[in-house]
């Protein structure tokens, strides 16, 4: 360093005698604007630090004081509606004390007169008239047959007979039936004339689903227990309805003349033709209608047919598959024969005055 001092002059050139000084001086700047560097940007570090601490506090701050103001603002406003209610009630009092009671308050014995008893028993006989209506119009425009009064009403036709449905098992079914078929053989055995050569019965039925088989051997057991010669003559059978022996030829009659009564069961008439002289040479017809069907327009072409073809022989109507009470119209009145049975059976038939009789 004293060497260095003892040039005059750098090995670059410069002036030796103010280098040191003015770099000491220089170093000494640097030093101090290094230092205030560090100052500052602590400072700024410690303000950085106390924003990020300290700025979220107003929001806060803020939103509490209008809480508390609105809290402020509610408790005045009810305490200001409480003093009003106080004043308006010694106003009251007040202007009260000077009023006198010149009659004392009457109050009504009875209410008011309205008209409620009357539109409850309004609307009591308008619906009651309402449902019989509806019962009326169905009863007046449903075409099922069901029982007697209404297939005679539809038909025009006699109804003799009504039978269950056959073939179910049961004590109490097969006495029901029994019962039945005595009723319809005796109506059909009242059309028997000893006096013709043949007595037979045209067995005829419209649908096509109904069979008649079951129907034709009761009645032909029926009769062979009575000691009658009956015999059951049937299509498909005994006969063919599309053969010419039943269309056109009277062989069938030597075959039905040696029996006391014949049962002819034909097929559907609204399939098979039936020859005018079945109908005209029977002692009568036995026509077979299902009580749940529909009486429809064509079943009253084929009736009509019928009629005017049966040269003046009787047409008679028996119901198949029909209800129990539908039967008791022919029969009476039928098993359990229980205390309640005969109240409702004399009740229907309209006893009044033989209860349980």
């Amino acid at each position: 360093m004293d060497q260095y001092t003892a040039e005059k002059y750098t090995k670059n050139g410069y002036p030796n005698s103010n280098y040191v000084k003015q770099w000491v001086e220089e170093l000494l700047r640097f030093k101090r604007s290094e230092a205030e560097l560090n100052v500052a940007r602590d400072f700024k570090q410690e303000l950085d630090h106390k924003y990020t601490q300290y700025s979220p506090i107003g929001s806060v701050l803020k939103r509490k004081e209008r809480g508390i103001s609105f809290t402020e603002q509610s408790y005045l406003s009810i305490l200001s509606s409480l003093n009003a209610a106080r004043l308006r009630l010694k106003s009251w009092e007040m202007n009260s004390a000077t009023l006198k009671v010149i009659n004392p308050a009457s109050f009504p014995l009875n209410a008011l007169p309205h008209s409620r008893k009357l539109i409850v028993f309004a609307v009591f006989f308008g619906t009651v008239a309402f449902i019989l209506g509806i019962l009326l119009i169905i009863e007046l425009f449903d075409r099922t047959l069901r029982d007697k009064t209404r297939t005679e009403r539809i038909t025009k036709g006699k109804v003799i007979a009504a039978l269950p449905k056959l073939g179910k098992s049961g004590v109490k079914q097969t006495k029901i039936e029994e019962r039945a078929i005595h009723v319809l053989a005796n109506r059909l055995y009242g059309f028997y004339n000893n006096s013709n050569l043949i007595n037979f019965i045209n067995i005829i039925k419209f649908s096509s689903t109904l069979d008649l088989g079951s129907l034709t051997d009761i009645l032909t057991a029926y009769w062979q227990g009575l000691g009658i010669k009956v015999l059951a003559y049937k299509e498909g059978t005994d006969f063919s309805a599309e053969s010419r022996e039943y269309l056109v030829d009277d062989a069938w009659a030597e075959k039905l003349g040696n029996y006391d009564i014949a049962l002819v069961k034909h097929g559907s008439m609204a399939l098979r033709p039936i020859p005018s002289l079945f109908l005209e040479r029977g002692m009568a017809t036995l026509l077979v209608l299902r009580a749940d069907s529909v009486w429809k327009t064509e079943d009253e072409l084929m009736f009509a047919d019928l009629l005017q073809r049966s040269a003046g022989k009787p047409i008679v109507i028996c119901l198949m598959n029909a209800e129990k009470y539908v039967v008791e119209e022919f029969t009476g009145m039928l098993p359990p024969f229980t205390f309640l049975r005969r109240l409702e059976y004399q009740l229907g038939n309209f006893g009044l005055t033989s209860l349980g009789k």
